[in-house]
Formats: C-alpha cells, sequence, structure tokens
C-alpha cells in the first residue's frame, strides 16, 4: 500500500496508467468526553463503482456503529480497513483486476501511522495500542491479497473540513448519524 498525495479527480474511472479505478472515501467519529453514551462512535465508508461515475452523487455506503470505541483512531483505522474489504470484494468478483483502489481519510494520525509498515515485523515496533494491532494487520493482509490480484492500493488525505467533496461530507455525517440513530 502506498501513500500518495494525489488530490480527488471526481471525473475518473481509469488511473494514470489507464486501470480501473475504484475510489473509495472513510470517515469516523465518536461521542465527546462526559456526553452520554460515552465510548460509542462509527465510522462509514463511501463509494462508487467503478463504470458508475456518469450517476452523479450516487454513492453506496457502508456504515457500522461502534459501541465501544476509546478513541477516534480505532474507527478511522476500522475505515480504512472496510475499504479495503469492500476493494478486496471487488477484485474477487473480478470486477477490479489489474486496477487501482484509492482510498481517501481526513485522519493523518492513521496514515502516518500505515506508511511505515509494510509487514507484521514493523507492526511491533510502531503499533502500541493493543486494540488497533489486530485492525492494522488485517490491512497489511488485505493490501498483500489485493497486489496478489494485481490491484495497486493508494491511501490519501483529504482535509476533514473546508471542502466540498461531497463523498466526503457523506462518510464524516454517516459516522455521526449510525452512533446517535440519525441513521
Amino acid at each position: 500500500m502506498a501513500i500518495a498525495t494525489a488530490e480527488y479527480e471526481e471525473d475518473r474511472d481509469w488511473d494514470q496508467y489507464g486501470r480501473e479505478q475504484l475510489v473509495l472515501f472513510t470517515d469516523a467519529s465518536r461521542a465527546k468526553k462526559h456526553c452520554h453514551p460515552e465510548n460509542r462512535g462509527g465510522y462509514a465508508v463511501a463509494w462508487r463503482r467503478p463504470g458508475h461515475r456518469h450517476l452523479e452523487n450516487c454513492f453506496r455506503v457502508r456504515a457500522i456503529e461502534l459501541t465501544c470505541i476509546t478513541n477516534t483512531m480505532h474507527g478511522e483505522i476500522l475505515g480504512i480497513c472496510e475499504a479495503l474489504c469492500i476493494a478486496y470484494e471487488y477484485a474477487l468478483a473480478g470486477r477490479l483486476f489489474k486496477g487501482t483502489v484509492q482510498v481517501f481519510t481526513d485522519s493523518m494520525e492513521t496514515i502516518k501511522i500505515l506508511s511505515v509498515l509494510r509487514n507484521t515485523e514493523a507492526l511491533e515496533r510502531v503499533v502500541d495500542d493493543p486494540a488497533a494491532k489486530p485492525i492494522v494487520e488485517a490491512i497489511i493482509w488485505l493490501s498483500h491479497r489485493l497486489r496478489g490480484c494485481r490491484v495497486h492500493t493508494d491511501l490519501h488525505c483529504i482535509p476533514g473540513h473546508g471542502h466540498n467533496v461531497y463523498p466526503h461530507q457523506l462518510v464524516d455525517q454517516t459516522s455521526r448519524d449510525i452512533w446517535t440513530g440519525e441513521v
């Protein structure tokens, strides 16, 4: 998995090499400290199927409520893991062969952690959070499996607020709505 700096371009179903690309957005949220219910949160992933960019703002969304989340980074890592699971589902179904997966998140902290991990040996040196380790191991496993399907994976940082990127706004709102009961 590579950490890339390219900006999101809404009109691209293909990467610069002519390969089909799947673009996913993920975000997480949790209740503020001393709020009821504490340790509640959620994450959401939004994506548009390859070849469907002509359907404006037509995104699929997968949102998960978390009932015991101690910090937002856990949700951010789970969101990236879920995004890679979705990409792997597409790859196994043969709908993403020799393609590119672009995952956008607003968590620079998570990107920094994942950028130094190439295998599980580096995991012990970088991730000291016992709750995050198995999730990061799953991300490493999924990125290797996608590479085995000849799918290139890039992880991008997108500003958290102050932009008009619809799919990120969608996951930002949905990640809050899922645990507040708004969905």
